[in-house]
């Protein structure tokens, strides 16, 4: 039992004790975001795609097979970079929900060629494409 002093209230040392316990206990729970690149990835190239007001900068670019591709989000709400439906599976790619501030990497399919992309949160404004050639 906590040591009262004679206004019934508990002693500085007990308030700073469980002050300290509680600031421990708080910074202990706080979660950091890392993303990197795929395993494997050779190439220090990157294509760096930006999302801000609900568009990608570039919508439209070149990359090399499998390079990597690093999108970030600038926006206030998720997005995500996924390829178009009818993109073969083989060369599918979806980056996942990007939270705010996020980046988050992808590798571009090793088959040349154009792709379609969009943001499955917001598919009939957030379009782009982009084309694979060594």
């Amino acid at each position: 039992m906590p040591r009262l002093t004679r206004h019934g209230m508990p002693g500085l040392a007990t308030v700073l004790v469980a002050g300290a316990l509680l600031l421990g206990a708080c910074g202990s729970s706080s979660t950091t975001v890392t993303t990197s690149a795929p395993s494997g990835t050779t190439s220090a190239s990157q294509v760096k795609i930006s999302i801000s007001n609900f568009k990608f900068a570039p919508s439209t670019f070149t990359a090399k097979p499998g390079e990597v591709i690093a999108v970030t989000n600038n926006d206030t709400l998720p997005h995500t970079f996924t390829s178009a439906a009818g993109t073969p599976a083989a060369d599918r790619f979806d980056t996942g929900q990007i939270s705010p501030g996020q980046t988050v990497t992808v590798k571009a399919p090793g088959t040349t060629g154009t792709y379609k992309f969009h943001c499955l949160n917001h598919p009939s404004i957030m379009t782009g494409s982009f084309t694979v050639k060594a």
